[in-house]
């Protein structure tokens, strides 16, 4: 006597005999869904061979330099306007950078390449821009070489504002690649700097 296939069923074909019939899967007649709307829900799942560890890495380096560079005491002269106007802007970029990276926990990574798994995070700072860790870092080393006149500030806080800019293109190919649904998310969302009056896109 032969075993039934696993997943069959007994059926009588009414003339006193059984036959075995396959059960329907549970996603016959199913269609697969469309790419839904972009939500905190989505992760990223890297595709092989994506994104280069050693060029991440040399970003990431150039990064810390730049940012002890702007941490290291000097001399300058800076009037008492630009030591008010850079205490607000080190303190709202420093601000902005402390909350993107909050959202970002526990995925949290100094590196452009994807976490795999980690959530894409699309609400909180990252509904206003693609960037505000980025884009706090840039304001908070504005405000730094401002409030001190330090020349060797100013110096980074460009460098680091150039830096910061070519990782997170590099950054966003890398999650083009892994999300289907970022491309979407980078066409509503500006990548630096909130929107004004929700006209074009800016920050590009």
């Amino acid at each position: 006597m032969s075993t039934p296939a696993t997943g069959s069923r007994r059926v009588d074909d009414g003339v006193g005999q059984t036959r075995h019939q396959p059960r329907p899967s549970p996603t016959a007649g199913r269609t697969a869904a469309p790419w839904r709307a972009l939500t905190d829900n989505d992760t990223v799942g890297l595709r092989a061979g994506r994104g280069r560890p050693g060029r991440g890495d040399a970003l990431v380096a150039a990064q810390l330099v730049l940012l002890l560079a702007l941490l290291l005491p000097g001399d300058g002269a800076s009037s008492r306007g630009r030591r008010v106007i850079g205490g607000v802007l080190l303190a709202a970029g420093g601000g902005l950078a402390l909350l993107g990276a909050g959202t970002l926990w526990p995925a949290l990574t100094p590196s452009p390449l994807p976490v795999p798994g980690a959530p894409l995070r699309t609400t909180g700072p990252y509904g206003w821009v693609r960037h505000p860790i980025y884009a706090g870092l840039t304001l908070a080393a504005a405000g730094r070489a401002l409030a001190t006149g330090v020349p060797r500030h100013r110096a980074a806080a460009v460098a680091l504002a150039v830096l910061l800019r070519g990782k997170a293109r590099y950054e966003e190919r890398q999650l083009t690649d892994a999300v289907p649904q970022y491309a979407a998310y980078a066409a509503r969302t500006p990548a630096w700097w909130p929107r004004r009056g929700g006209g074009r896109r800016c920050g590009r």
